[in-house]
């Protein structure tokens, strides 16, 4: 929308005191509703002062919208962590947000704790148990090449049970994981 409008008409809209109107310069005001397709209608400015005050009030607007958004997340975040569920559901975000973006643990940790403080216990939880996951897989990955290795010296089993103080069965899962990743 696009609507053209003297001194006059601008004063009696706004509601300004008439005895000031004389302090006013006379120009025709062109008033542009920028609330839909912005970027459009840049364009009909003529000025750039006109298309940077624009601009800048469209972020302006972007920006408490974000605001309102993280804080009504904030809310939600707050009350989801009361019970077990909710908790467990922003620790999966929490865990999506770390992998899809490629935000470091401390970047997400941040991100989590700025949206709402009470969360911060969950997201350290759930940082703890992605830690003593990955070191468990790690530790895993690293019999599994022992065992391999031992395997190829042509030890048995039950002398790699004893050398890692592990239970057979246990190293003979070892052994069906390897045979089954070489076949």
């Amino acid at each position: 929308m696009f609507w053209s409008i003297s001194t006059q008409g601008a004063v009696a809209v706004v509601g300004f005191d008439e005895r000031l109107t004389r302090f006013l310069p006379n120009f025709d005001y062109h008033l542009i509703n920028l609330t839909r397709d912005p970027d459009n209608k840049f364009s009909l400015l003529t000025s750039a002062y006109a298309q940077l005050t624009a601009g800048l009030m469209k972020t302006i607007r972007q920006k408490q919208q974000l605001r309102q958004m993280l804080a009504d997340l904030s809310l939600v975040l707050n009350k989801l962590v009361l019970d077990m569920l909710g908790e467990q559901f922003v620790k999966t975000a929490l865990l999506y947000v770390g992998y899809g973006s490629g935000l470091t643990k401390i970047e997400v940790l941040a991100i989590f704790k700025n949206i709402s403080p009470k969360t911060e216990d969950v997201i350290m939880s759930a940082f703890e148990e992605l830690e003593v996951e990955y070191m468990e897989k790690g530790k895993q990955q690293t019999t599994l090449q022992h065992i391999k290795g031992m395997l190829k010296l042509g030890m048995t089993p039950n002398f790699i049970a004893a050398a890692f103080d592990l239970p057979l069965e246990t190293v003979n899962e070892y052994i069906k994981m390897i045979k089954e990743s070489q076949a």
